[in-house]
């Protein structure tokens, strides 16, 4: 029977209250770790085992994901850094008091050989896939992981993760640590501080953001191609000015009405961007 299974069937998990569960939760991912990284390291070869310059062993990574912890984590509690809660309260101009979980994509285990993984030299990006949900007033889409206090109890932080975008049933974060990871809809309980306060989601907000750098932004292009147009037109039927100076003038005119063409042309462009594979959900036997 494969981990899914035992956490699929209700068994006793339903009679423990939500802080054993929770308990429970902590030492499962813990002991999941310690034994996947036992488990890499005796294994003979494989495409994740790859030898770094100057170890004297394997350096081992992976991810195992599991689909169905909803019941194991329901009602977790959220701790929110400094900077996102800076964040978001700036974004709904009150208070923000704590957050309404609901756990979208599977759990993903990523683990290393090496036990230092709190803090990163250099950042890792995940694209975790899930159903795709559309965040209404309060919510947003965040990346989370689980993480236990001294009492070994767990819940969701945010602390050295960033959610880099959402899109095509799937959400890119970037960490600066090792965890278990999950894509969680966040519903923030905001303290409304002024009667008819209209509370738009983080996503909502960075997208009128954007749609009016976006406006301003091609307003201007079309301005400066209008008057290098003219300066164009100008060097070239004006005889009284052309000389060699003007003539150095009147390409870099075209040079800079055929870079602001492109670039406004390719303003909305995303084809070339590199995009990472989502991770997927294998089960563990």
């Amino acid at each position: 029977m494969s981990l899914d299974d035992l956490l699929e069937t209700p068994g006793d998990l339903e009679a423990l209250d939500l802080s054993s569960r929770h308990h429970t939760a902590t030492y499962l991912f813990s002991g999941l770790e310690q034994i996947l990284r036992t488990l890499a390291k005796a294994m003979s070869g494989g495409s994740f085992i790859y030898h770094s310059p100057g170890d004297t062993g394997p350096t081992v990574v992976g991810i195992l994901s599991s689909p169905n912890m909803q019941k194991l984590l329901a009602n977790a509690s959220l701790d929110l850094d400094l900077e996102k809660q800076t964040e978001l309260e700036e974004i709904y101009e009150s208070p923000v008091r704590g957050a309404q979980l609901r756990l979208l994509s599977a759990v993903n285990l990523v683990f290393l050989s090496n036990t230092n993984t709190d803090k990163l030299n250099s950042k890792v990006t995940f694209a975790f896939s899930h159903p795709w949900e559309m965040p209404g007033t309060r919510q947003e889409l965040i990346c989370a992981f689980w993480k236990s206090d001294s009492n070994r109890r767990g819940y969701w932080a945010t602390s050295g993760c960033q959610t880099l975008g959402s899109g095509n049933g799937s959400t890119t974060c970037q960490c600066n640590h090792l965890s278990s990871f999950a894509i969680l809809m966040a519903h923030y309980d905001v303290e409304v501080s002024r009667p008819g306060a209209i509370l738009k989601s983080p996503q909502v907000a960075r997208l009128a953001s954007d749609w009016k750098l976006a406006l301003i932004t091609k307003v201007g292009l079309a301005l400066s191609l209008v008057c290098l147009l003219l300066c164009i037109l100008t060097f070239l039927l004006v005889r009284p000015i052309q000389g060699s100076r003007t003539t150095v003038h009147l390409h870099l005119c075209i040079c800079l009405f055929v870079g602001s063409t492109i670039f406004l042309a390719g303003i909305e462009n995303e084809g070339g961007q590199v995009r990472p594979r989502p991770v997927e959900s294998p089960t563990l036997a």
